[in-house]
């Protein structure tokens, strides 16, 4: 006899026990949790959460010390894949090693999380870094490892994810900004003042620069060996910033 669908109750909980876990970042749920929460996904517990409240327990979560670990939670028991499938589909896309030696963009996304977590407790700026590169899962396989247009593509990607899970207007405009601009932005000092003022007035303000040079360093850092590294274009991109509006 087949099992009858969860209600919205049951994807709460899957949720709630993912985000529970992002309190710490050595965290490890029991294998019969695990296993509970995988027969919820299975019968459709995740997809019959409302919107708005998928949304309060990604925010909560963002929020806490281990974030990255809701994600990881999320993904092992399959509700990734069904709560944010274009995220999901990053796991196992190649990225150039000579620039990203840990290869994997999921892994990628993931690292640059904990950077960002790392420099800010805003739980919109630390979700708009999970999903900077949600581009690449959009490349075609023909083009692997390189994904000369994934910051195109993830504005696309980022409006479909903000749309669905009818985020607030300042993290819309977070994530979308992120996913779309963050290339443009790392690359600064290479723009044409054309370019660089199309990029400035996506931005808009002062609150979206910083937010937007800190999801650029954690993007930079967020790399195998580079956990250290300094991204002087974060610098040029807040002073050009500055400079225009004087």
């Amino acid at each position: 006899m087949r099992a009858k669908p969860c209600g919205s109750t049951d994807g709460i909980a899957v949720l709630a026990g993912a985000r529970e876990a992002a309190g710490r970042a050595d965290s490890v749920l029991p294998s019969d949790v695990m296993a509970r929460f995988n027969e919820l996904t299975g019968r459709g517990a995740v997809d019959a959460v409302a919107p708005t409240a998928a949304w309060a327990e990604v925010e909560r979560a963002m929020a806490m010390p281990a974030p990255w670990r809701f994600v990881e939670v999320l993904r092992d028991c399959g509700a990734l894949a069904r709560l944010l499938p274009e995220l999901d589909a990053l796991f196992g896309v190649p990225q150039s090693m000579a620039r990203h030696p840990e290869v994997d963009a999921g892994l990628h996304s993931l690292l640059t999380l904990r950077r960002a977590a790392e420099r800010a407790a805003d739980p919109a700026i630390r979700f708009a870094a999970l999903l900077h590169d949600v581009g690449k899962a959009a490349t075609p396989r023909e083009d692997w490892p390189h994904h000369a247009e994934h910051a195109r593509r993830g504005g696309r990607v980022a409006e479909r994810i903000a749309a669905r899970l009818r985020l607030p207007a300042a993290v819309r405009a977070l994530v979308i900004l992120a996913a779309r601009h963050h290339a443009a932005a790392q690359r600064i000092d290479t723009l044409t003042p054309a370019q660089a003022l199309q990029l400035f007035a996506a931005i808009g303000d002062r609150p979206r620069l910083e937010a937007l040079a800190l999801i650029c360093e954690a993007d930079h850092r967020g790399r195998l060996g580079y956990e250290h590294a300094l991204l002087p274009q974060a610098a040029l991109l807040r002073d050009a910033f500055v400079a225009q509006r004087s």
